[in-house]
C-alpha cells in the first residue's frame, strides 16, 4: 500500500540522517586530468615568452561509495582549465590556477 511506502521512505531517511548510523562512506577516489574531444584544444596557450601555459582539459573522477554496506561507483566528470607559470630563472612552476566547471561537474 501507498501508507507503507511511505513509512519505507521516512525509516532510509532515519537511518541516514541517524547520528549513530554511518550510512555514507567515501572508499576509493581515482582522479584524473585527460586531453578530451569534448574539450576545446584551440584555446591552449604555451607562451614561451612569458612562461605561460594554459590547457583546456577535462577532469574525470571516479568514486566508490560505500551506502549501508553495498558498494556503488559514481562518476563525475567535468570541463577544467589549467594555467600556470614557470619561473624563468629554473623552470619550476611559481604559480598554477585550475578552474573547474562547477555546474557541468555537479549535474
Amino acid at each position: 500500500s501507498a501508507e507503507r511506502g511511505v513509512q519505507r521512505h521516512m525509516n532510509l531517511l532515519f537511518r541516514l540522517i541517524s547520528p549513530s548510523q554511518n550510512p555514507l562512506r567515501i572508499t576509493t577516489v581515482l582522479t584524473q586530468f585527460v586531453s578530451s574531444e569534448h574539450v576545446n584544444r584551440e584555446d591552449n596557450v604555451i607562451d614561451a615568452d612569458s612562461n605561460d601555459v594554459k590547457l583546456n582539459l577535462e577532469f574525470k573522477a571516479i568514486l566508490d561509495v560505500l551506502i549501508f554496506g553495498e558498494v556503488k561507483s559514481i562518476e563525475l566528470h567535468a570541463p577544467v582549465t589549467i594555467s600556470a607559470k614557470f619561473d624563468i630563472s629554473d623552470n619550476l612552476i611559481s604559480a598554477i590556477d585550475i578552474k573547474f566547471d562547477c555546474e557541468i561537474l555537479l549535474s
